[in-house]
């Protein structure tokens, strides 16, 4: 199985590339945080990073042998979640088995992820969200491409569509809560009374 971190959005809203953010309290940044995660359940991680992060990233893990950082293709460069799974499709050149976890999603526990790496074909789903970038699929890089092909970039639909995943539901805590603003970091950090 290869762990896939999407590393490579473009932060808008947060402000700062989330990727290289290191939290309140935490020794590690937001990558580093998803690929321990990743490196627990699989024996390669692949960092889909952006041509911003992309150096940064790569001298963050030249020591770990089993961690390589990817960029987009041009192809498909800058296009969401889908840029960064083609970069690793196409690393990849075959069939593979992808454990998806987006940096957004800091506080994701190592057995959530696990329960999710234990079905195939999922998607995590909270009730009233779903989390494509927590997902567990097998894909080809020519299937990929040919799903590419009919110019829809949206995740979700890939998911659904070309690799028959379904949800797999959890209750909604905090680990899932999806990281876009500065300020939900200091309200998702902070203890009850505060």
């Amino acid at each position: 199985m290869i762990g896939l971190v999407l590393a490579g959005g473009q932060s808008k809203r947060f402000g700062q590339d989330k990727a290289c953010y290191y939290q309140p309290g935490k020794t590690v940044n937001n990558a580093a945080l998803a690929v321990s995660k990743l490196t627990m359940l699989c024996d390669v991680v692949l960092i889909a990073a952006n041509s911003q992060n992309q150096a940064v990233l790569t001298r963050q893990f030249q020591d770990q042998h089993t961690v390589t950082v990817l960029t987009d293709q041009p192809a498909y460069a800058a296009q969401g979640p889908l840029s960064g799974l083609y970069a690793a499709a196409f690393y990849r050149q075959r069939a593979s088995e992808y454990l998806l976890l987006a940096v957004d999603y800091p506080n994701l526990r190592p057995a959530t992820l696990a329960q999710v790496a234990s079905q195939p074909n999922c998607y995590a789903a909270t009730p009233g969200a779903v989390h494509y970038t927590i997902a567990h699929f097998t894909i080809s890089f020519q299937q990929l491409r040919d799903y590419l092909l009919l110019a829809d970039n949206r995740l979700g639909q890939f998911l659904k569509t070309a690799c028959g995943c379904r949800p797999v539901t959890f209750p909604a805590t905090a680990e899932f809560q999806n990281l876009n603003y500065p300020e939900e970091n200091r309200n998702a950090n902070q203890r009850p009374n505060e």
